[in-house]
């Protein structure tokens, strides 16, 4: 997140629609192939339900003349079907009374089952179903399915489905570039434009309001600021060309005022007691009335000006301190 804040707005706009369009597809890709599998699932159940329960019709008189070879022949007709792997009948008491196998599986050890089944386990979905005659039990048929075939449609599938992944994010990656302009075009025009007031101290240069959206309210209130700027710079430069003017005046009425006039600074010791005091303006009279020159006493103190000072007139400093 640190990393982040350091990217552009550019950056960041498409890197975030980026993500969310990851996101939106992604849980797109999963939720469909999540839906297949269950019709898949519903479906292929269904079938070797609709299956088993035609084989267990076909089969029941096999069961009650107990004629395993017709069994085992009804059973040898699931050969026209690739996924069907192993098929088997169970007489009443569970045993074993004919049995099918596509010869890739005759290793197959088959279970007894004497109730009805519906699992998918690993790579097989089993289906038993009763087989009766006049609503008595007298068997059960069991067919089992191989998925692997299902499963290479599946990998097929994912890997179809990060084909249109890729493809999805770079049409999002260009939408993205185009789009984003509306929103940072705005706001790097407002960025030059305050750069460019920074650099000139020109504060009549305004942005022009594109929009009616929170970037034109930005807008607004960039132009606002500018204004109250502007007008504090006039009221400034105002009073400092008033002051300059008054300054002028004083300057001219100090120089030429016909009485001596001096400018000092108190310094006081620790107990707040005035101890000396520093020259800091004096005019033309004040220099022809004490023979002191400008260009020597200012910004030194009495002390060093006129030694002894404080024996001879030591009421003085006390006097300019109150």
């Amino acid at each position: 997140m640190i990393h982040f804040q350091k990217y552009s707005i550019k950056a960041k706009l498409v890197l975030i629609q980026l993500f969310i369009t990851f996101i939106v597809l992604l849980l797109f890709s999963f939720i469909l192939e999540f839906y297949k599998m269950r019709i898949y699932k519903t479906s292929v159940t269904n079938e070797l339900i609709s299956l088993a329960d035609l084989i267990g019709a076909n089969s029941a008189s096999t069961l009650v003349f107990l004629d395993k070879d017709a069994a085992e022949e009804i059973l040898s007709t699931l050969k026209t079907k690739e996924n069907i792997v192993n098929a088997w009948i169970n007489d009443s008491n569970g045993n074993i009374f004919a049995r099918y196998s596509r010869p890739e599986y005759n290793d197959f050890s088959f279970p007894s089952i004497n109730h009805e089944v519906k699992t998918f386990k690993k790579d097989f979905v089993l289906v038993s179903r009763k087989i009766s005659i006049d609503n008595e039990d007298i068997g059960f048929i069991t067919v089992r399915l191989s998925t692997k075939e299902k499963k290479q449609s599946i990998i097929n599938s994912v890997l179809a489905g990060l084909i249109v992944l890729f493809a999805g994010m770079v049409i999002a990656f260009f939408l993205s570039i185009l789009t984003q302009r509306q929103i940072t075009n705005p706001i790097l025009s407002l960025v030059s434009t305050v750069g460019k007031v920074s650099k000139t101290k020109d504060w009549s240069i305004r942005v022009e309001k594109q929009a009616s959206d929170e970037i034109g309210t930005l807008y607004e209130g960039f132009n606002s600021l500018l204004n109250q700027i502007s007008t504090h710079q006039a009221e400034r430069d105002l009073a400092y060309d008033s002051l300059r003017i008054s300054e002028k005046k004083y300057r001219t009425l100090f120089e030429n005022m016909n009485e001596g006039f001096a400018y000092h600074q108190m310094i006081f010791d620790e107990s707040n007691k005035p101890i000396d005091y520093k020259f800091l303006e004096i005019n033309n009279a004040f220099e022809q009335f004490t023979g002191l020159k400008k260009s020597k006493i200012i910004g030194k103190r009495v002390t060093e000006v006129i030694p002894g000072i404080q024996q001879s007139k030591p009421d003085l400093i006390r006097i300019y301190g109150n």
